[in-house]
């Protein structure tokens, strides 16, 4: 199966057989799939294939490490393997996602927010993460334009969950309630914000500056969204 196709039929993983599944991760530790455009910095669709023993032809990873958004308005950081049962709560928190192979090698992703569907096989199981906001790869190079996106918005993040305080039932609530394309749009235009404010951030950082203003209006142009909207505080904050 070509990857326009794939990309189309995981938008309902529920209508994939198995045999579908295990040809979707054939030769493959982890997939990305369904690049928003040529130049976005991530991904909508990422899939993971946890199996029984590693293939040493490619990265197998045995973990999976995220955060998800629970119903009782909590957040339960988890650990995936091939001995997770059944999963319910299947939104995913903005944040990591850290893959972990026999040896200990990493590989990191960041989300603004997935869903995420478990599909167990005879011989793997294959964690599909779909989003309508770019999955970020994360690389040992800090400069590309993922690593120093995600770094951005996980500390803008940060600094939201902060002004909530202990109340965590409210901030993940919000959360909640927040599609995560507006999470990212959001995230871009306080980034911007916070460059055209900063003349030294701006020439330091003039490449990506640049990059993420392009990025930013092509989400515009892409999918209806008016020019003006809210920042992310303003989106997630306690305030809003």
């Amino acid at each position: 199966m070509d990857e326009t196709k794939l990309s189309k039929r995981l938008q309902d993983p529920t209508d994939l057989t198995p045999e579908e599944w295990a040809e979707a991760v054939h030769g493959w530790g982890y997939r990305l799939l369904d690049r928003p455009h040529a130049h976005s910095p991530g991904y909508r669709i990422l899939l993971v294939a946890l199996r029984d023993t590693p293939t040493h032809e490619h990265y197998d990873p045995e973990w999976v490490e995220l955060c998800l958004l629970k119903p009782e308005n909590l957040l339960e950081s988890i650990r995936l393997s091939r001995a997770t049962q059944t999963m319910t709560h299947r939104r995913v928190c903005p944040g990591d996602i850290l893959l972990e192979d026999r040896v200990r090698k990493e590989v990191h992703f960041f989300t603004y927010g997935a869903r995420l569907d478990v599909v167990h096989l005879e011989e793997l199981t294959v964690c599909a993460f779909l989003s309508t906001a770019p999955i970020l790869p994360l690389f040992e190079e800090w400069s590309t334009f993922a690593n120093q996106l995600e770094s951005e918005s996980a500390a803008q993040l940060a600094e939201i969950r902060a002004r909530w305080g202990i109340d965590e039932t409210g901030y993940v609530q919000r959360l909640a309630k927040t599609p995560e394309n507006e999470i990212y749009i959001a995230a871009l235009r306080s980034i911007i914000t916070t460059y055209r404010r900063s003349p030294v951030l701006k020439e330091s950082f003039q490449e990506f500056y640049i990059s993420i203003r392009e990025e930013l209006r092509w989400q515009l142009e892409n999918n209806g969204v008016p020019e003006q909207g809210p920042l992310l505080e303003e989106l997630l904050g306690p305030s809003s």
